[in-house]
Parts: structure tokens; sequence; C-alpha cells
């Protein structure tokens, strides 16, 4: 995708996404920090929207998909070559600015089919965040409310405070 405008490509089309709310880049901000901390010295890479991640190539029931998640993390380099990532993050974060449940439906089936090995959905609107951890083919999920921490389940001792996510919104 050569143009200047954010795109992913999902079930065989292409989803121009809009711009991100001043909120919505409060709250990136804050999460790829608390990441950052967790993760420097470490053999992992914490990037964040726009970088393309090309999960299948014309390979799996969805075909060619490339989306762009608001925040992944990779284990070593392996997967990020010409500035794009080719294959499953092993973590990837999506922050919804509103209640767009059927597009966090669609990256759901997409990230189970992917492996993706854990996957949070951090909603601003009803204070809360959901992560699902892939083993045997299915997601396990936990619901975290309001203040609660969001907790990794792949990497042990990272974690987030919906608390502080809700006041960096002011």
């Amino acid at each position: 995708m050569t143009d200047s405008k954010r795109h992913e490509y999902i079930d065989r089309g292409t989803v121009i996404k809009e711009p991100h709310t001043a909120v919505h880049q409060t709250l990136l901000t804050a999460v790829y920090r608390d990441f950052a901390v967790f993760l420097t010295g470490k053999p992992y890479t914490v990037s964040i929207d726009p970088l393309e991640v090309h999960l299948f190539h014309n390979n799996g029931k969805f075909g060619t998909v490339i989306v762009q998640p608001d925040l992944l993390v990779l284990c070593g380099k392996r997967k990020r070559t010409n500035g794009k990532v080719n294959g499953s993050p092993d973590l990837i974060v999506e922050i919804v600015p509103s209640p767009n449940y059927g597009t966090i439906y669609r990256k759901y089936c997409i990230y189970l089919e992917a492996k993706v090995r854990e996957f949070w959905v951090i909603d601003p609107p009803q204070k809360n965040a959901c992560t699902f951890v892939y083993k045997d083919g299915y997601y396990t999920q936990t619901l975290y409310k309001h203040n609660d921490r969001i907790r990794s389940a792949i990497f042990d001792g990272l974690e987030v405070s919906l608390e502080t996510l809700w006041d960096t919104q002011g």
C-alpha cells in the first residue's frame, strides 16, 4: 500500500482506517510507554501504528490479510523485513475508539486463525479491557474493569493499570 492513508486489507477488501482521536493517541502513548519500559533490555520489539502486518500471504481462510494494530510486540527480529512485519506478532493491542464490535470480531477471528499468542482490546467508552490468550486453537478471555491491572499471560510481569489509563484522558 503506497499512499499516505492508513489501510487494512481484511476479508478480501480494503478498509480505510479513520485518523486517531486525541484520546486514542493519549491512551496509545500511555500503553506504549508501559510496554517500552517493561521490554527495555529484553529481546522484544514494541511498535505502534502505522506499521503494516502481513498475517497471511494467499494462505489460510482469509487470503492476504494486512492489518495495522495500534500496538504490537515481536519476539526477536525474524518477522520484520523492509519496514513491515511478516507473520503473526506475539502480542497485539487494539484500542476501540467507539463500540465498533464488528471490526473487533473480524480481527478476533483473523488473529485466532493467525495464532497471535495474545490480543488485548482496550475499550475507553466502557472503561474496560479484554485479553485473549491463544492455546490449542482457541482463545481464553479475561475481562478487566475500571481500575483493574491488565496482566500479560505471555510476558510475566507486564502490566498496564486501567486506572492510570483513564486518568490520562483528563
